[in-house]
């Protein structure tokens, strides 16, 4: 940039007329690549049949790759919580030193469990967070079966009797109105 040192009024045409100063500096050698943190929690949902069970273990593994490498275990610092309407969070867990898993068995009537990940060292820079919802998802029923049956539309109150009729492997299903459509087994076809 270029500052006009003359006591002339009017401006000149001669750049030697100007003070010069370099605003852009000199290219600089390139900077380290960025890191990219990553915070994995397996199962990412729990579905369980009855909330008052213990869920499974849920495990959660930081990660960390830089640039374009690939992802590596991050020793870091896990604050896990804990809530039963997902407003309101109990601190259940903090990392004493760096680790890069960590495994967690929530305790019952627990419906989300929080795990924030920080910075190797502490907990004050935060870099990721992973909520796991715990879904009921009814009671546990008995395992379908399929019947040997003969084929056609049943009323509810006859499916006691038709299991004596062995006439093709054949599966019912509910049409919402009292009745069940029968489907023989591999071939998704009715009669």
């Amino acid at each position: 940039m270029g500052v006009y040192d003359s006591v002339d009024l009017a401006d000149s045409d001669d750049p030697s007329d100007y003070n010069w100063s370099l605003i852009k500096g000199d290219k600089g050698d390139p900077g380290d690549p960025s890191y990219v943190y990553e915070l994995l929690c397996d199962p990412s949902a729990i579905a369980k049949a009855n909330l008052t069970d213990i869920p499974p273990k849920i495990t959660f593994t930081s990660k960390r790759s830089q640039g374009t490498g690939n992802l590596a275990d991050y020793p870091a610092r896990f604050v896990i919580s804990i809530s039963e309407d997902g407003t309101t969070w109990t601190s259940r867990y903090t990392s004493s030193s760096d680790e890069s898993v960590k495994q967690y068995i929530a305790p019952a009537n627990t419906k989300f469990v929080k795990c924030e990940l920080y910075l190797a060292g502490g907990t004050t820079t935060l870099i990721d967070t992973q909520t796991v919802p715990i879904i009921s998802d009814g009671y546990q029923g008995e395992d379908g079966k399929i019947l040997n049956i003969k084929s056609g539309v049943y009323l509810e109150s006859e499916l006691p009797n038709i299991s004596a009729a062995n006439e093709a492997d054949a599966y019912l299903v509910d049409d919402g109105d009292g009745q069940y459509d029968l489907y023989y087994k591999g071939t998704g076809a009715t009669e």
